[in-house]
């Protein structure tokens, strides 16, 4: 097309302009698709506001179970959405991730699950724990095993949702990686997740090298931002708090380690807020720190069990303006 355009130039003649400008509409649809150019606003306007009145929302929004955060969220998070979990180590990202997936398996959704860390078989023994709600004392034991095979059959049969787990090493897959295992289980399982979940986003692979190491991470999450967006899935994924996170009444997001623009990119972010004492009781805070499109910064508390891999939020939490979120002995 270019060099058809240079010589219709180097020739000169007035009519042929016309041609270049052909030429140049031509060019431009390359790689687009030419029935999606954009919604008209004033088209089907009637259908569009009836849909408001029959739907809940504009998009499908799958559950959390945890029901004080699905009220906040307008039901759940919504397909082509990214949700972050923050939190320092050792605070429950893992933990909150399998909970909210298994969730979605219970509500009849595909997941797939994305480990950097576990292999598939701690994935698999903590979906199991999650999903039977036992712990691995009543699991390992062999007088149980009867009954927790077919309480998970009958998942399978009831719920048909189903989960996927695949393990990656810490840096050896990228999204483009995960893109192509998508396309591989569709074609050669039909398998299509409506949950994706990467535990956890910072430590895959950028798709191109930076100098800096900001840089890539932002790079990483902007292409899961993405992800969501082609597969029409939820992106559940988390990012881990900085050293002063672990001693903070509430984490924000002002204390993501490493890069705030994750901040940025995703639709919903909450932070997971724990003392050591609290730990040991069972106790767990959640700060709603971002929510896209409806109102943020509520503040739930209520247990985890990390035995059984489940987190419970029963109650809002109300904050005095004169508390100090960084006061030290928060950590006794």
């Amino acid at each position: 097309v270019y060099k058809s355009q240079a010589n219709i130039l180097e020739k000169g003649v007035d009519g042929d302009y016309p041609k270049v400008e052909g030429l140049v509409k031509d060019a431009l649809l390359v790689g687009e698709d030419v029935n999606d150019l954009g919604a008209d606003i004033f088209e089907n306007v009637e259908e569009r506001f009836e849909s408001y009145t029959e739907e809940e929302d504009v998009i499908e929004r799958i559950p959390t179970g945890l029901k004080i955060l699905d009220k906040c969220l307008g039901g759940g998070v919504g397909r082509t959405e990214m949700f972050v979990g923050i939190a320092p180590p050792g605070r429950g990202k893992t933990t909150l991730l399998i909970d909210m997936a298994a969730n979605a398996v219970e509500n009849s959704y595909n997941v797939l699950h994305i480990s950097m860390e576990n292999n598939e078989k701690q994935i698999l023994r903590n979906y199991d724990l999650r999903l039977l709600r036992k712990n691995f004392d009543y699991v390992s034991d062999p007088d149980n095993t009867v009954k927790s095979v077919n309480a998970l059959k009958n998942i399978q049969k009831y719920k048909k949702g189903n989960l996927r787990i695949k393990k990656y090493p810490t840096k050896g897959a990228s999204v483009r990686t995960i893109r192509n295992l998508l396309d591989k289980l569709k074609v050669t399982q039909g398998f299509e997740p409506d949950v994706i979940v990467i535990d956890y986003g910072m430590i895959l692979k950028p798709e191109n090298n930076y100098n800096d190491k900001r840089s890539g991470i932002e790079d990483i999450y902007e292409s899961l931002r993405a992800l969501a967006d082609d597969y029409n899935c939820a992106i559940y994924t988390a990012a881990q708090g900085n050293r002063a996170s672990l001693s903070k009444k509430i984490v924000t997001i002002s204390d993501l380690a490493e890069c705030f623009a994750i901040a940025n990119i995703a639709d919903i972010c909450l932070a997971l807020c724990q003392t050591k004492k609290e730990k040991s009781q069972g106790k767990m805070r959640g700060f709603l720190a971002k929510n896209r499109d409806n109102p943020d910064g509520m503040i739930m508390s209520g247990k985890i069990a990390y035995d059984i891999k489940k987190i419970d939020f029963d109650e809002e939490v109300v904050i005095s303006d004169d508390e100090d979120e960084d006061e030290g002995d928060w950590e006794d």
